[in-house]
C-alpha cells in the first residue's frame, strides 16, 4: 500500500475546494496561511509601511497552528496592491492582509478570508488580529471540511433495488448525477448493466450501516454497503 500524494488525489483537493476565481487551500495544508500586502504611494510611505508590516509578520510567525508556526509572507514587490491580491486568491492563500498609511495610522490591519468573497474585507485592531489569527485558521479548516461534507451526503442516495440502481444512473453521456449507495455481496461483481451504464464501485465505507436484505445485482444476502457512481 502506498501513502503517496497522487495526482489524482490533487485532482480532488482542487475541484472540491475551488471556486469560480481558485484554488481555496485548507490551512493545514495550505504553504502560505498568511499574506500581507503593504499599500503605498510614495518612497517615504513605503519605508513606513514595510517597517509596520514586517513586524506584524514576526508577531504572526510567532504564533502557532496545527503545531507549527504560522508560515507568513510580506509581498513588498512593486506592482498593484490589486494585482497582488488576485494572485493570492487565485492560489488560495487562507488569509490576505492590506495595509497602508491610514490602517497604520489607527493601529488597525485589513483583512480578507479566502473563504469568503473577494470584496469581503474588513479592518481589524492589529494585537486582536494577531492573537485570533490562529483560531481564524482554524475556523477556515472546520469550515471548508463541513460545506466538503455536506456537498458528499447531499448527493449520495440509498438505493436498494436494481431498477432504481437503472434509473438513478441513465441519462445524457458523460452525466454523474453522484454516489450511489447500495447492499451488495461479492457475487455482484460485474453484473452486465454496470458495464452497461459505465458505473463502477467506488469503495466500501468504513463505517458500515446494520444491513439486511439481497444484493441487488446477484439476489444473495448482502454483506456490506458499498459506494457505485459514474465513471468518466
Amino acid at each position: 500500500t502506498s501513502w503517496g500524494v497522487s495526482t489524482r488525489l490533487i485532482g480532488g483537493l482542487i475541484m472540491t475546494h475551488s471556486d469560480d476565481n481558485g484554488f481555496i487551500a485548507p490551512p493545514r495544508i495550505a504553504p502560505l496561511h498568511v499574506v500581507i500586502v503593504p499599500i503605498y504611494r510614495n518612497d517615504q510611505e513605503k519605508a513606513q509601511v514595510l517597517e509596520y508590516v514586517q513586524a506584524l509578520a514576526k508577531d504572526v510567525k510567532a504564533q502557532q497552528f496545527c503545531g507549527g508556526s504560522i508560515r507568513v509572507k510580506v509581498d513588498d514587490r512593486d506592482i498593484r496592491g490589486g494585482d497582488k491580491a488576485w494572485q493570492y486568491i487565485k492560489q488560495g492563500v487562507p488569509v490576505r492582509v492590506e495595509v497602508g498609511p491610514r490602517d497604520m495610522a489607527k493601529g488597525e490591519v485589513f483583512v480578507g478570508r479566502r473563504d469568503r468573497g473577494p470584496k469581503e474585507k474588513a479592518g481589524q485592531e492589529r494585537n486582536a488580529f494577531v492573537q485570533n489569527i490562529s483560531a481564524l485558521l482554524q475556523e477556515i479548516q472546520d469550515g471548508l471540511f463541513e460545506k466538503a461534507k455536506a456537498f458528499r451526503d447531499e448527493n449520495i442516495k440509498k438505493i436498494t433495488s436494481l431498477s432504481d440502481f437503472e434509473t438513478y444512473f441513465k441519462g445524457e453521456e458523460n452525466s454523474a448525477p453522484g454516489f450511489a449507495l447500495v447492499p451488495w455481496c461479492e457475487d455482484g461483481i460485474g453484473h452486465e448493466i454496470l458495464a452497461k451504464l459505465k458505473v463502477t464501485p467506488r469503495c466500501a465505507p468504513l463505517k458500515q450501516e446494520p444491513i439486511s436484505g439481497n444484493c441487488i445485482f446477484s439476489g444473495k444476502p448482502a454483506t456490506k454497503w458499498v459506494l457505485f457512481a459514474k465513471s468518466y
